[in-house]
């Protein structure tokens, strides 16, 4: 995979896009919370210590007159509005060229919705996952998802996906119900991403699966080898329409199942092609189920 950076005029893009996108990113904890964007009207619930996670603008500067010691309010939707983005890193989404490329198409959708999470000044994480997941503390502000776009973006696909056991491990962590998007090629065993999304169906789940274009159609003639990204396993084939459409009949029925799978837990659910425009992903991938 060749490593990428994200030029200033993505997030130009996405600023055009907020206004669009401001009722998805607004209501999603209609009901339960407040979102941060609705002014200081909030009640503020107390203080705590100002940490590097945290916003400087968010700093008590009267108590800091006072004391020497910063401390930043606390405010009722801090206890809950965070955005969790979980991008799978497994070998099969190192897959793709150039902006066809699996992961780095779902590394740009992550950014995004990290960078619409800041607009409103909630709090997000980005975790990749592939047979493990490692969990971070959830961030706050521009300056600490440009630092950390920096590092998705060399973040080596690897190792195979244990998607159930990730999402199980991940969802202990998470403390309230949150937006969760996951971003993955859904190449799983069926009975695993079930489990995955019984698993977050508590939370407002989008899930994001991305494929490539040759994906959907491959060009299977003639004698061919497959190998497995991420078992090594190998399988000689002849190909042939009949081939081909066995192949197509299989990935329908695959993505059939995790449409109603979706629909039965209450996820959202967004099949995308990875030649498709980045920008119009994103407003499908929030507006969805609104």
């Amino acid at each position: 995979m060749e490593y990428q950076y994200i030029e200033p005029e993505f997030f130009k893009k996405i600023d055009k896009l907020s206004i669009r996108l401001s009722k998805r990113m607004s209501t999603v904890y209609a009901g339960n919370h407040s979102s941060s964007m609705i002014g200081h009207g909030i009640d503020t619930i107390g203080y705590r210590e100002y940490s590097p996670e945290d916003d400087v603008r968010m700093v008590d500067w009267k108590i800091y007159g006072r004391t020497r010691k910063m401390y930043v309010r606390e405010y009722e939707e801090e206890k809950t509005m965070t955005t969790h983005i979980l991008l799978d890193s497994s070998k099969s989404m190192d897959y793709g060229n150039e902006m066809e490329h699996k992961y780095s198409y779902g590394a740009y959708i992550a950014t995004a919705i990290a960078y619409l999470a800041t607009n409103y000044n909630d709090r997000f994480m980005i975790s990749t996952f592939s047979d493990d997941i490692k969990i971070r503390k959830p961030l706050r502000g521009k300056s600490h998802l440009y630092q950390l776009v920096n590092n998705l973006f060399q973040q080596p696909a690897d190792n195979e996906t244990l998607i159930d056991d990730c999402m199980r491990k991940y969802e202990h962590s998470i403390k309230s119900t949150s937006m969760v998007v996951l971003i993955s090629d859904m190449l799983s065993p069926i009975e695993k991403i079930e489990s995955t999304l019984r698993v977050m169906s508590k939370h407002d789940l989008i899930i994001v699966q991305l494929l490539t274009p040759d994906e959907f159609n491959p060009n299977l003639t003639g004698d061919f080898k497959l190998n497995d990204m991420e078992t090594g396993k190998s399988v000689h084939v002849h190909g042939s329409k009949k081939t081909v459409d066995h192949y197509h009949t299989l990935l329908e029925q695959h993505n059939n199942h995790i449409r109603k799978l979706c629909s039965k837990y209450g996820a959202s659910y967004n099949l995308i092609s990875t030649d498709s425009d980045i920008f119009d992903s994103i407003i499908s991938i929030l507006h969805r189920g609104m």
